[in-house]
């Protein structure tokens, strides 16, 4: 029976669903503590003592890791299956049906969730003021605070150091600016800030996040409790903001573009940025204004098909990508087999 199992992929599929549940479930909380961390690490001041546990934070960290662990579940199950080759058709259709429900149900779910949950981590923000006998440097100016109020005004020393003799001042009851920057204190920004490859990683996810939240919010402001074209028109805004989900789902017929494991792995993670990449430039309105603004007129007239040319691209690369697989799929000899003839 087992043998009759492994000859249908079947006992790989179910293997499938341990890592897809590690991905959801493990990088959901990793996502969620570095969250609650670095997020506390925001507010801090220093020389002031804070509370690094925050439910707050851990929660509004749980919605934001979940949609992002759920996106990358395409390219942890397609490392999965670089690393443990099956037969296609019974795996493919477990993995196909895995990403589906991850797009279709858990990520809008959690999406909805997120939207009705209110935290205070902007307010608790703004409360935290600088503390005092501590050097700052801000662009050309040192500032020294020998003395910070609670109504947030200051006494103390600015150094100007923009020209070769420098300028030295004192200030007294001067009020200090709200901060409106990430970190509340510039000595711990220049200790923890963010490198800049990460922090354009972040602004990716960050602005998918939102136009996956716009699609929620357009969603739920059509008529969903009749099937009529009100339902269709507000469930089409997130069926189209998941074209990007397709495309991610099709990384998986680059598993075997070569024979060396490891170039199959960098490509695969490199398609899965460079999908990710694209959808966030585009919400951004950056660039491809000129391409989309063509796009859009072809589809004008068609109410149920939002931001058009990032669906046609989205569903591009899933044609190409699908159909590269398949004929290698077809046409590739495998020669890492076992005696029954199935991959290993």
């Amino acid at each position: 029976m087992l043998k009759q199992m492994k000859n249908l992929g079947i006992k790989t599929s179910l293997k499938m669903i341990v890592p897809f549940l590690i991905t959801g479930i493990f990088g959901t909380l990793i996502g969620a503590c570095f969250y609650m961390l670095y997020e506390t690490c925001t507010m801090l001041v220093a020389g002031t003592s804070s509370n690094a546990i925050s439910l707050n934070l851990f929660l509004k960290g749980v919605f934001i890791s979940f949609p992002i662990s759920m996106g990358l579940s395409a390219m942890m199950l397609t490392l999965y299956f670089i690393r443990h080759p099956a037969l296609p058709f019974i795996p493919i259709l477990t993995y196909a049906v895995l990403i589906l429900v991850a797009w279709l149900v858990l990520i809008p779910s959690c999406t909805k969730l997120s939207l009705n949950y209110d935290t205070k981590t902007e307010s608790v923000k703004n409360k935290n003021s600088l503390s005092s006998n501590l050097f700052r440097k801000s662009n050309s100016l040192v500032t020294y605070f020998s003395k910070v109020y609670n109504d947030n005004f200051a006494n103390g020393m600015c150094i100007n150091i923009s020209n070769d003799a420098s300028t030295i001042y004192t200030f007294k009851n001067v009020p200090l600016e709200d901060n409106k920057k990430t970190f509340s204190d510039s000595l711990i920004a220049e200790s923890i800030e963010m490198p800049r490859l990460i922090s354009y990683i972040m602004n990716d996810i960050s602005t998918l996040m939102e136009a996956g939240k716009k699609a929620i919010k357009s969603w739920k402001a059509e008529n969903q409790l009749t099937f009529g074209a009100s339902f269709f028109k507000g469930i089409s805004y997130w069926l189209c903001y998941i074209s990007m989900g397709l495309a991610l789902l099709s990384v998986i017929g680059l598993r075997r573009v070569s024979n060396w494991r490891l170039l199959n792995t960098f490509i695969v993670i490199l398609s899965t940025f460079c999908i990710t990449s694209f959808n966030s430039i585009y919400y951004r309105k950056t660039i491809y204004e000129g391409a989309a603004a063509i796009v859009d007129k072809w589809f004008s007239k068609m109410i149920f098909i939002h931001d058009p040319f990032a669906v046609l691209v989205n569903i591009v690369i899933f044609i190409l990508f699908s159909v590269t697989g398949l004929l290698i799929d077809i046409f590739k000899k495998n020669n890492d087999l076992d005696k029954m003839g199935n991959p290993v």
